[in-house]
């Protein structure tokens, strides 16, 4: 899997093998930063909540709504671009519906 910053360098986007399927995805190493740019906020905050919901593992919060919290924010937190999410709209949408399903 490749890491968040495997490929950012252009000489090594266009040459390395290991960058292969980002060039496939993205055909230039500009659309790949774009990518890269726009994600890195949502990536962030996702990584930090995660973290909280390893807190939260601690506490009597309700198990299901602990394991759903980490599985939503685990998916905009993946470290490889091709396979995080990064629509933050959505994001929210699914926080509020994962929140009101618990009553929290």
């Amino acid at each position: 899997m490749l890491k968040e910053n495997s490929c950012t360098n252009k000489g090594i986007f266009d040459y390395n093998i290991k960058c292969l399927a980002l060039k496939e995805q993205f055909i230039t190493h500009d659309k790949f930063i774009d990518f890269v740019i726009i994600s890195f906020d949502i990536y962030c905050l996702s990584t930090a909540l995660l973290e909280l919901g390893i807190a939260l593992e601690r506490t009597n919060i309700n198990r299901d709504f602990v394991n759903n919290f980490q599985h939503l924010f685990g998916s905009y937190s993946v470290p490889s671009t091709l396979y995080r999410k990064t629509n933050i709209i959505e994001l929210k949408k699914q926080y509020i519906e994962l929140l009101k399903k618990y009553n929290y």
